[in-house]
């Protein structure tokens, strides 16, 4: 009886920890895509450099990790991602003219 208790506590936390991990890669996501667009104009080209670097690990980390998002997340991460490409365009607008031709 204890050794099921056990197995079906263990399974919820694991269950737990894959539900959050997710979880806590949207909400990271979203902090720092608020924070980048509170502060890009302020980027000195270093800073853009490691905000560009940082959002990419952002985009692979799930692939790379095996982390299963749900739709809802999956909705979310393509909404970051749509407002990171805005603050690209609006910061260097010359690199990014077809893409503003384009949306």
């Amino acid at each position: 009886m204890k050794l099921k208790t056990l197995t079906i506590i263990c399974i919820g936390l694991v269950m737990c920890a894959c539900v959050n991990e997710a979880d806590q890669l949207i909400e990271d996501y979203g902090i720092f895509i608020n924070n980048v667009e509170a502060e890009y104009e302020d980027y000195s080209d270093k800073e853009w450099a490691e905000a560009l670097s940082e959002y990419e690990n952002f985009k692979v980390y799930p692939e790379e990790n095996n982390i299963e998002l749900s739709q809802r997340q999956m909705d979310r991460m393509d909404e970051y991602t749509s407002r990171f490409k805005k603050i690209q365009m609006k910061r260097d607008p010359l690199n990014h003219v077809l893409d503003i031709i384009m949306n």
